[in-house]
């Protein structure tokens, strides 16, 4: 298991944070894997145990808290891959479709609790598989979701794409990231390597028919060291 403390305090506290939080939490990691029939099965939890102590954190007009916080979170995430190939397939691509069933109690997370840990969030195919998708655990993901997705690869090329869809009315995550429907946006990315690196991904909003994002990275390797370039392109509905 994982252990976390902190202690956090200010002069004041301000509409977001408390004056002060401390922190005790801990995280039980549980994974198993099955290998069968050509397939890999997954079974991976999570168990959070944490206790805060907050003073004057803002809640509404003339409504601060101050008090204790005992929480217990439990997720569970069953993943299955089925990869396989193509008798005549020139480029020697391995495909691999990938679906996860995970499930939590669905409870909201509490204003009662100052969030000091998990405000740098974002949507993507590196956290879409992740049990808790918050960048913290001052905020944990109260989503029920069944992940699908798909990967084409061989030694130089990667071609992925994945998309989700959330059962959980309530669910923090998936609103905060701008999903407005139980389907969520659609995610894909290409990578080409050789002697470098070429890569592409995408952030495809299917239900106002846009790209929300996008971004073009190269990478280049040599004597004289590693050279990078990236091109990022954000959209909203408005533009």
């Amino acid at each position: 298991g994982i252990f976390e403390f902190y202690n956090i305090f200010r002069d004041k506290n301000t509409s977001v944070h408390a004056q002060r939080q401390q922190k005790l939490s801990h995280i039980y990691n549980l994974n198993r894997e099955i290998i069968k029939f050509n397939s890999k099965i997954s079974i991976n939890t999570e168990v959070y145990n944490q206790i805060y102590n907050t003073q004057n954190k803002f809640i509404d007009e003339n409504n601060y808290h101050t008090g204790n916080i005992y929480r217990l979170f439990p997720i569970v995430g069953i993943n299955l891959e089925s990869p396989f190939r193509i008798k005549k397939n020139k480029l020697n691509l391995t495909f691999k479709p990938t679906t996860q069933l995970v499930l939590s109690p669905g409870s909201s997370n509490s204003n009662k609790i100052s969030n000091e840990d998990s405000s740098n969030n974002s949507f993507t195919l590196d956290n879409i598989a992740s049990l808790n998708r918050f960048s913290g655990n001052d905020k944990i993901d109260n989503s029920k979701r069944l992940n699908f997705g798909f990967i084409a690869e061989n030694d130089q090329i990667k071609l992925e794409l994945s998309q989700l869809y959330e059962f959980t009315e309530n669910s923090n995550f998936h609103k905060e990231q701008g999903n407005d429907d139980h389907l969520s946006d659609f995610l894909g990315s290409f990578e080409y390597k050789n002697k470098n690196l070429i890569g592409y991904n995408f952030r495809y909003d299917h239900k106002d028919s846009f790209i929300k994002e996008q971004n073009i990275t190269s990478e280049y390797y040599n004597n004289l060291g590693d050279i990078s370039v990236s091109y990022l392109d954000q959209k909203s509905k408005t533009d």
